[in-house]
């Protein structure tokens, strides 16, 4: 069976559970699928790079929408000038804001945090800048969620058996299926292996290096400016 949207995703699913009263409850097991291959899969295709706007004075910018990780953060300024950031922990960003008393300059430092009144997360730059530039954010996103507005993504159309295989393990606790865990587990953790380990060798191909800059790099969790949403 083709596996190519998310109505014959939720099609498999219940054919491989042989179980045809789980319509309601399968786009749940797609959802917590898709929360652990934002933790798991490490794809060139979602790298990505974004110059966000800051205006003088101003310390604080949203991140991308489907942000899920920073690879690099730098400062852009005076016509293509770039300055990589060093990332701090918030308390001690909070308090180099405190000694700074407002100092404005060329920044130096960022870091994350929550607004409880937007919903979104920020990145936040110390010293705010004295002139106008751009925080580069080379960053990888989270895969495209799947609904009923967004019936495919990347990741479906390469891998369909890690999104089924990830959706049949999350549902097997709901069914309390227990000695199948192990079985989706295993074939869960080895397509997502095979797709790692596949743009790790594809990002050193002609076409690769083509079309993009660096690709999956397993040496990030290394860098110091390397940062992980959670």
């Amino acid at each position: 069976m083709s596996i190519s949207t998310f109505a014959e995703l939720k099609s498999s699913i219940a054919d491989f559970l042989n179980r045809s009263d789980l319509t309601t409850v399968i786009p749940s097991f797609i959802s917590l699928a898709e929360a652990q291959i934002n933790r798991d899969v490490r794809h060139w295709r979602m790298d990505k790079i974004t110059a966000i706007n800051a205006n003088a004075g101003v310390g604080e910018s949203i991140l991308p929408e489907n942000y899920l990780e920073t690879n690099n953060v730098a400062w852009a300024f005076d016509g293509g000038h770039m300055k990589s950031l060093n990332f701090v922990t918030n308390k001690v960003f909070a308090e180099r804001k405190y000694n700074a008393q407002g100092t404005l300059g060329t920044p130096e430092i960022f870091s994350f945090k929550n607004n409880a009144n937007v919903p979104a997360h920020f990145i936040q730059i110390l010293p705010a800048p004295s002139s106008s530039g751009f925080v580069t954010i080379d960053y990888m996103e989270r895969v495209p969620a799947l609904s009923d507005s967004t019936t495919t993504n990347w990741l479906l159309s390469e891998a369909p058996d890690i999104y089924l295989y990830g959706s049949l393990l999350h549902a097997a606790p709901y069914l309390q299926d227990d000695e199948r865990i192990a079985v989706w587990a295993q074939l869960y953790g080895a397509a997502v292996k095979q797709l790692n380990e596949s743009s790790e060798k594809g990002k050193f191909s002609p076409d690769s290096l083509g079309m993009r800059k660096l690709g999956l790099d397993t040496s990030r969790s290394k860098r110091a400016n390397h940062v992980r949403w959670s």
